[in-house]
């Protein structure tokens, strides 16, 4: 019964589809499920009530304003703003904040957020927990405060100065510097060439109050903001709880003009080009402007959106044929229409060029625009492009009902900055649906020709200020123009692909046993040639299907002459393709599917990693398939993934940062052998012939494999395909198993300092502590509460008492393999001048835990947000797959039936005894500093 429902409810929705008639001119419909309203003192709120995740809400305050609202004076005060509405409100004192938040499971960063851009503020409070009412009050006066209460006391903003700077020093890397230079041609006669959201340091320095506070009088009110709330939360009584507390807020009088900044046209074509001594790479853009769409109202605007979308798959899909052919002048290239600054659009080509091929690049996309200009796209181009964005709209809308709340959150963002259409699920599905046949090959050819123009087009490169790399001159650049214009141009010739991806299938294998499995609700069938396939069915996306395996091998078992053939085997294979056909024909061959699939051979496991959709998975189970017996090795891969290496390696070395983790990494592992820095010459090493060997060696035996699938997919179905697919790929039960290469860390104090030329001094500090210690689910927890109390704290002494840094970086934990140990690393940027005194203070807190162990409040803030991540984590496809992984691993897990027992009776003498075992007269202290 239920499947006859099921295709009655699809030929119902499909009728609707197909008998629907739309008029172009008729309006967009707003999605019934958000309720949007606005205050009389001008603010706009949207409310929607949405159960993904459960017990959990987003607020949002949206501010339409950033640093082009800036005055002069005030370069890079819209972005302290948002700084210093964490630093004291009305009713919030200090970083009571903060701390509140903390104090019920939020997380500073990952939930408790905020950002500055040209032309908005974004505030956000994400996956509130709103099981207790008072944590929805707090939240909504949370962002009553923001919009309107901030304290800007003199202190704090002395405080934040440093903080911000050293935001500053951190951001100032080569593609900050040189977007510096090349926006001042490119957006040349607007404001925006003037504004970067960083803004002066100068300023950030010594700018006075007064300056500070007058850019939050005048921009932070209620006809300049939204509040944005999604979660599980009752509509009604959260719209009468945003009508009482913001309607406070009183209308502004005599308010200044929100401006929106033209970017003018100019004729021809601009260049801009930009070195520096640090960048690792060569990047080449074209863009032509274009004004944006006046009205977004109507439905015409959302078939000229389907038309943007066709184009911008046709163009990738051309691009991506240029990585994949010898000798390649670009890893990477793209293309999109969108928006450029909130008052003008661009249609944008973007490629990542291997060093010294910039020009060559740079005439590809020339080439290809005239291309598509002449002779636009294929029929068949067409009809490929049509199939991938059908299955978005598809998988869009079967996942309606499975949207996390964030999802909304940033549609009605957008809807409220860009009046972006926000219509229900099923109208844009219906609407799409309907809409795709009907484009025609003609429409999306004279698109072509309306975004390709000679004028409003400015060409971007970047790249290194190296003698070795050549970067072209601006008349370089317009000879090749030049050049290009004059040459004649041929039609695009389309590959097609009409042969199955496997020819023949051995006879399939049978399942031997099957267990159901109730604790953790997970079939497992062991199939006749030894592999294991695990299976758990959700329903947290109807659109997924999750999947790993793994085997013990990896290249340990190889020896030093075969350690880059190994470790580079997989890379090759990808750049090959698979079975027979080339990685081109293969993505043709699969461009109507979505299939993620990548092989790798890491130190002590062979794995395979991918996602699908149900639909899809037979075909992704022909490629697992074909992954263990017909691999692609050939010499164009191999070609073609060594280049794109050397262009990377060759660069490398010009980034201080790059010399540093080398330095580091050699010093943790005392140099051994098998942990020796990537380089140029290392891929002298490599050898073809044994990367095929090798990989076929390691995923010669299905037996040794563990299979896992996770998400909307039901065991009993997919059986027969598991015999098929798995089961008859050549195994044997025996088993084996990865050796210890014998990679230790010293066993003693170690400080190292490197010193580079830099163009922006900028110390580096990385602290790492590493020993044995028992590998069980008790120490693993307790390691993991004393890495996030160390986290908290560093944040309250390096970051705010000394506006020391941007942010520190803490990281500690177990590992079972090749040996039982703990690792801890700690790390920051800072003022070169700062970092011995703030490595200090690491070293102080470290010692407080040996001593006295944390506050109590620490253990109970971080045991309440790993219980909150805990429930949202359980709904996710992904955290089952690593779950399941480590079950299978035997190793420990946060679903274990005592892993909340432990977290709970977590006591400070807990975290000071783990903090006197792992402590010790053994930390390695490295420190990057500027020549």
């Amino acid at each position: 019964m239920k499947s006859i429902l099921t295709l009655s409810a699809l030929l119902i929705l499909l009728n609707c589809i197909y008998s629907q008639e739309y008029k172009l001119t008729d309006p967009i419909p707003i999605d019934p499920d958000v309720k949007i309203g606005k205050l009389e003192n001008g603010m706009t709120y949207y409310i929607r009530k949405n159960l993904k995740p459960e017990k959990r809400a987003e607020f949002f305050l949206v501010v339409n304003a950033g640093a082009i609202q800036e005055d002069d004076d005030q370069n890079g005060l819209a972005h302290f703003a948002e700084h210093m509405a964490f630093n004291g409100t009305k009713n919030f004192k200090k970083h009571q904040i903060i701390n509140y938040l903390q104090s019920i499971g939020m997380k500073f960063g990952p939930e408790i957020n905020a950002f500055t851009s040209f032309d908005v503020t974004n505030y956000m409070l994400q996956k509130v927990p709103t099981e207790e009412k008072a944590n929805i009050d707090t939240a909504l006066m949370v962002l009553y405060d923001w919009s309107y209460n901030v304290s800007f006391e003199n202190e704090e903003i002395d405080n934040e100065r440093g903080v911000i700077h050293e935001e500053w020093r951190t951001g100032s890397g080569p593609d900050y510097r040189m977007s510096l230079v090349t926006d001042k041609i490119t957006l040349d006669g607007s404001k925006y060439a003037k504004r970067d959201v960083i803004g002066d340091i100068n300023i950030i320095d010594k700018g006075k109050y007064e300056v500070f506070k007058r850019f939050y009088q005048d921009w932070y009110r209620p006809d300049l903001q939204a509040i944005v709330i999604i979660g599980d939360i009752d509509v009604a009584e959260m719209e009468k709880k945003v009508k009482d507390l913001f309607s406070k807020t009183p209308k502004a009088e005599k308010p200044r003009k929100r401006e929106y900044f033209e970017v003018p046209d100019h004729l021809g074509m601009r260049i801009a080009i930009a070195k520096d001594a640090e960048a690792q790479m060569t990047t080449v853009e074209v863009t032509y402007k274009h004004n944006p769409t006046k009205d977004k109202t109507t439905l015409a605007y959302l078939r000229e959106s389907l038309k943007v979308r066709l184009f911008n798959e046709l163009l990738n899909n051309r691009l991506e044929e240029y990585t994949q052919k010898p000798d390649a002048a670009f890893s990477m290239a793209f293309g999109r229409y969108g928006s450029l600054r909130v008052t003008k659009d661009a249609f944008t080509t973007s490629a990542y060029a291997g060093n010294n091929k910039a020009i060559a690049s740079f005439e590809i996309i020339l080439t290809e625009h005239k291309r598509i200009k002449q002779f636009g796209f294929t029929a068949n181009e067409l009809d490929n492009a049509k199939k991938e964005v059908l299955k978005g709209l598809e998988r869009s809308f079967r996942e309606k009902d499975k949207n996390e709340s964030t999802r909304y959150a940033w549609q009605y963002y957008s809807h409220f900055l860009e009046n972006n259409p926000i219509p229900s699920a099923d109208f844009s599905y219906q609407f799409n649906s309907k809409m795709l046949p009907q484009v025609t090959l003609a429409e999306v050819n004279e698109l072509g020709k309306k975004l390709i123009t000679d004028d409003n087009m400015f060409v971007v490169i970047t790249g290194p200020d190296n003698p070795a790399i050549t970067i072209p001159t601006e008349e370089e650049v317009k000879k090749t123009a030049s050049k290009v214009s004059a040459a004649k141009v041929e039609p695009y010739k389309d590959i097609v692909i009409d042969k199955p991806l496997i020819q023949t299938m051995p006879a399939p294998g049978k399942i031997e046993s099957t267990v159901e499995n109730k604790e953790f609700g997970y079939t497992e069938f062991t199939l006749s040639n030894g592999a294991k396939v695990i299976v758990k069915k959700t329903d947290y996306k109807a659109d997924e299907i999750s999947f790993k395996c793994f085997s013990p091998g990896g290249y340990s078992l190889y020896g030093q002459d075969d350690d880059v053939s190994a470790r580079i085997a997989t890379g090759v294979l990808n750049e090959s393709g698979l079975g027979d056909f080339s990685k081109i024909e293969l993505s043709k061959l699969l461009s109507a599917r979505i299939i993620r699939l990548n092989p790798g051979i890491g130190e002590l496991y062979e794995r395979m990693n991918g996602s699908t959709r149900p639909e899809d998975l037979s075909t992704m189970l022909e490629m697992i398939y074909l992954y263990f017996t017909n691999p692609k090795f050939s010499q164009e891969g191999f070609d073609l993934y060594v280049s794109k290496q050397k262009t990377f390696l060759e660069n490398k070395k010009l980034d201080p940062e790059n010399a540093f983790r080398d330095t580091v990494a050699v010093t943790l592992s005392q140099n051994h052998p098998r942990q020796r820095p990537w380089s140029v010459e290392l891929y002298s090493e490599a050898k073809l012939d044994r990367m095929e060997k090798i990989y076929k060696e390691r995923f010669s035996n299905a037996g040794e494999f563990t299979f896992i699938f996770v998400g909307n997919i039901d065991p009993e179905q997919a059986k027969p395909l598991f015999e098929k697919y798995i089961g008859s790929i050549k195994g044997e039960k025996k088993s084996e198993n990865w050796k210890d290469l014998g990679i230790n860390a010293p066993e003693k104090t170690i400080k190292k300092v490197v010193k580079k030329p830099m163009k922006v001094a900028k110390g580096t500090v990385a602290v790492f502590y590493k020993g044995s210690i028992e590998y069980n689910l008790k120490n693993d927890v307790i390691l993991s509460v004393l890495n996030d109390v160390l986290d908290v704290r560093y944040t309250e002494t390096i970051r705010e008492e000394q506006s020391g840094t941007y942010g520190v970086g803490v990281n500690a934990y177990l590992e079972k393999t090749p040996k039982e140990e703990f690792a801890v690393s700690i790390g920051f940027d800072c003022d070169p001048a700062n970092a011995e005194k703030l490595v200090s203070i690491v070293y102080d807190e470290i010692n407080k835990l040996k001593t006295n162990g944390p506050e109590q409040k620490y253990i109970d803030n971080c045991i309440k947000n790993k219980i909150k991540e805990l429930e949202e984590n359980k709904k996710q496809n992904n955290f089952w797959m690593n779950c399941l992984e480590s079950i299978y691993l035997k190793e420990n897990h946060y679903m274990a039936s005592d892993y909340l027992t432990i977290l709970n009776a977590v006591t400070i003498e807990d975290v000071k005894n783990m903090a006197n075992k792992i402590f010790k007269d053994n930390n390695l202290e490295f420190m990057l500093l500027p020549e």
